[in-house]
């Protein structure tokens, strides 16, 4: 897969998706971080970060606990993308 070069990100409005994306922050550091948002090369890449929208959108759906900060795979049950970056399922 090739890497979208700055003129094409400029046709498909990148930036002001991002813009868009940081007015639902709710802090100072996510907005920083929504600005901070590049394009995936990768496709094995971009799998995992779909599988993690994915298990955050499950999670908050289902009301269950958010990120924990002391998370280990061994008492994880969600995908390894998860687990990794110490989000957990409890269901």
């Amino acid at each position: 897969m090739t890497v979208i070069d700055t003129e094409a990100l400029n046709l498909l409005d990148f930036h002001k998706i991002k813009n868009e994306i940081s007015l639902f922050a709710h802090s100072d550091k996510a907005k920083q971080k929504a600005q901070q948002i590049s394009v995936i090369p990768n496709t094995e890449d971009l799998i995992i970060e779909l599988n993690r929208v994915a298990e955050l959108n499950t999670i908050i759906s289902n009301n269950s606990f958010f990120p924990s900060d002391n998370c280990s795979l061994s008492s994880c049950s969600g995908p390894r993308a998860i687990c990794d970056s110490g989000y957990y399922r409890t269901h």
